[in-house]
């Protein structure tokens, strides 16, 4: 083949792989698939948990709260994944270990958890491992699905749950909070195109369009989280049940591509986590 023919056919073989498999035609197109109707329903706070039984670990966690907050190390931890500086990356130590500090997670929640390859990332990882520095233990991490932490507290399989964990009522008969040190509020994700919500700019204007829909609306989350909560007002702080179909899943990330496969219409999960999960989903950097 002379250049020219091989040009015409180089592109030729593009346009087909791109139109043949959806996958790529995304990546070919660099389209977004998801976007965040970034109107906070809820106002929250985020704190660690441990067993009754654990005050003083309790009591521990708290005061390493203020201290961090009071030198600065939370806030440079925090810019870490707002600004330009690159997260710092934890790994764990061997489970069965002497002397550990076993914190469980689930790490799928960008900021504030997630794994690549051996590596944990993320605010509350972090603050993991300058935790167990400040107790001079080894960080274990145990990674399992959101609603299997609470399980994994009560049992005493771990010591603290770092898992960007909501303050919600019902939860506080099963383990114990500490003080908070994030808040935020739940939003809506749709398909990247959807205009269902775009009219809304209050609250209420997203409130009263989910009061308008039925059972044939569609709604995933992820299993445990104060989206379920909120959805069917399953804790005394949330009054207001929706009529929507509510569908939960092991993972955030599970739901989020239930929806892109049409299994459901949206998805509702924390606002900081959204907006980050939604910058992975449409190609740009974490």
């Amino acid at each position: 083949l002379n250049k020219k023919a091989l040009s015409i056919f180089l592109i030729m073989l593009v346009i087909v792989v791109c139109v043949a498999t959806p996958f790529l035609l995304s990546a070919c197109s660099n389209k977004a698939q998801v976007a965040v109707v970034d109107i906070k329903l809820t106002s929250e706070e985020y704190a660690f948990c441990v067993n009754y039984a654990n005050a003083k670990l309790l009591t521990t966690i708290n005061n390493f709260l203020i201290e961090i907050k009071s030198n600065g190390t939370f806030n440079r931890i925090v810019a870490r994944y707002f600004g330009s500086e690159a997260p710092q990356g934890v790994k764990s130590a061997p489970e069965g270990v002497d002397d550990a500090l076993v914190v469980v997670t689930c790490a799928d929640f960008p900021p504030f958890e997630y794994k690549e390859k051996d590596v944990y990332y993320g605010m509350d990882m972090e603050i993991a491992q300058a935790l167990a520095k400040k107790l001079g233990k080894r960080l274990v991490i145990k990674n399992v699905a959101f609603e299997s932490i609470f399980y994994e507290i009560q049992m005493g399989h771990a010591d603290i749950a770092m898992s960007a964990i909501s303050v919600i009522e019902s939860r506080k008969g099963i383990v114990a909070y500490s003080n908070s040190y994030y808040t935020l509020g739940q939003v809506i994700m749709t398909r990247a195109g959807d205009t269902t919500f775009a009219s809304c700019t209050t609250v209420n204007d997203v409130v009263e369009l989910l009061k308008s829909m039925d059972h044939t609306k569609s709604i995933g989350y992820q299993n445990g989280s104060s989206a379920y909560y909120y959805l069917f007002a399953k804790s005394h702080e949330f009054t207001l049940p929706y009529s929507v179909t509510g569908q939960g899943y092991d993972s955030i990330t599970d739901a989020i591509d239930a929806m892109l496969r049409g299994e459901v219409d949206y998805v509702m999960l924390d606002s900081t986590a959204a907006n980050a999960i939604a910058k992975n989903y449409n190609g740009k950097k974490k």
